[in-house]
C-alpha cells in the first residue's frame, strides 16, 4: 500500500453503512499503523437501490463494477475472508476480460492466492448423451463449407437458426472447463452444428460458455436435417473431419476428477 503507483488505488470494500461514529473508525486504524487517510472506505451497505436484505458479495459486487466500468484500471486484487466476495470479483472478470482480476483468501490467518474450482463454478446442463470427447466428429472452420457441400452430396439438407441454449442437448460428456471458463462472456460469430433433434455435433465448448454467460441466450447454428446419430455417421465420412486425440480428452479427464477429489 505504501509503494502504490501513481495510477493505482487502494479501497476498503465493505459490506456495512455508515459508521456510527466515523472519526472513531479512522482513528483506529490510525493507531494500528494503517494509513487509512490514504484509502478510501467504500461503504456497499449503503446502496439505496437495492434492498436491505441483499447479499454482501452482490452489494459488493455493485462497487466493484462501477470501478471497473471506470476504465481507469487493467489489474484488480481484491483480499476477502469470504469466499462469495472473491467468487463475485471473477464472475465480473468475464464481463470485463481487458482487466486482470486476482483474489487472495483470508483464512485462519493465512492469505493464498483464491484457486478456483471451476467444476463447480461452470453449470453443465442435464447431458443428452455421453459419448467421449475423442469419439466427436470436429469441423473447423476453414472447413465448413465443404463439409456443408458433402451434406449436400448426400441430399441432407441443413438451415441457419438461432437456437435458445437452454433448449439445446450435450452429446458429449466431457468438456475443458478451463477453455470454457476463457470463452465465458466472449461473443462470437462461430456457428455450431446441431442435429435436428436438438443434440450439439461440433461447438460444445462455445455453447457451454453461452449458456453460462445467459442461460436466455440464443446462439447461432448450423441445423442439420439429420438426428444426430446419423448425423454422426455422415460426418465421419467428410474427408476433413477431425477428431481430439484422445491421450489429451484423457488428461482432461483426469485433471478434473482430481479437482473433484481435492476440493
Amino acid at each position: 500500500m505504501w509503494n502504490q503507483t501513481e495510477n493505482s488505488h487502494s479501497i476498503i470494500l465493505t459490506a456495512r453503512a455508515d459508521f456510527e461514529d466515523h472519526k472513531e473508525f479512522l482513528q483506529t486504524f490510525r493507531d494500528h499503523g494503517f494509513p487509512i487517510d490514504h484509502v478510501y472506505v467504500e461503504r456497499s451497505g449503503n446502496l439505496s437501490k437495492l434492498k436491505s436484505s441483499s447479499p454482501a458479495h452482490i452489494n459488493k459486487g455493485v462497487v466493484l463494477k462501477r470501478y471497473m466500468k471506470s476504465g481507469k484500471f487493467d489489474r484488480i486484487r481484491m483480499w476477502d475472508d469470504h469466499e462469495d466476495n472473491i467468487k463475485m470479483l471473477y464472475k465480473l472478470g468475464k464481463q470485463f476480460p481487458n482487466i486482470e482480476v486476482v483474489g487472495y483468501f483470508v483464512k485462519d490467518g493465512k492469505v493464498t492466492r483464491y484457486d478456483r474450482n471451476l467444476s463447480e463454478e461452470i453449470e453443465i446442463p442435464k447431458i443428452g448423451m455421453t459419448f467421449s470427447r475423442a469419439l466427436m466428429p470436429q469441423i473447423k472452420s476453414d472447413k465448413m463449407q465443404s463439409f456443408l457441400k458433402h451434406l449436400e452430396s448426400q441430399n441432407v439438407t441443413h438451415d441457419i437458426q438461432k437456437l435458445p441454449v437452454k433448449d439445446l442437448r450435450a452429446t458429449q460428456s466431457e468438456f475443458d472447463l478451463t477453455k470454457v471458463d476463457q470463452m465465458i462472456g466472449q461473443r462470437s460469430d462461430t456457428k455450431i452444428v446441431v442435429s435436428n433433434d436438438g443434440y450439439i455435433m461440433d461447438g460444445h465448448h462455445r455453447w457451454l460458455a453461452d449458456y453460462n454467460t445467459d442461460k436466455e441466450a440464443k446462439i447461432s447454428a448450423i441445423v442439420v436435417d439429420l438426428p444426430i446419430l446419423e448425423l454422426m455417421r455422415v460426418a465421419k465420412e467428410f474427408a476433413g473431419v477431425e477428431y481430439k486425440p484422445l491421450s489429451e480428452t484423457i488428461s482432461q479427464v483426469v485433471k478434473e476428477k482430481l479437482k473433484r477429489t481435492i476440493y
